[in-house]
């Protein structure tokens, strides 16, 4: 079974046997998290990412 969802602005009708569905393979990512209770000093100190010191 494939789920069929028109996102056009006209509606239209599929006949037995019309292809409408393509078959894609694509990775599944995993993702891992390390969750920690602090942060360790950076270079960037306390100005954080993208502070350019002037303001």
């Amino acid at each position: 079974m494939v789920s069929v969802w028109n996102r056009g602005q006209s509606s239209f009708t599929l006949e037995p046997g019309e292809r409408m569905a393509q078959y894609v393979l694509v990775p599944v990512m995993q993702a891992q998290f390390d969750v920690v209770t602090e942060f360790e000093q950076s270079e960037r100190g306390d100005g954080g990412f993208g502070h350019t010191g002037s303001q």
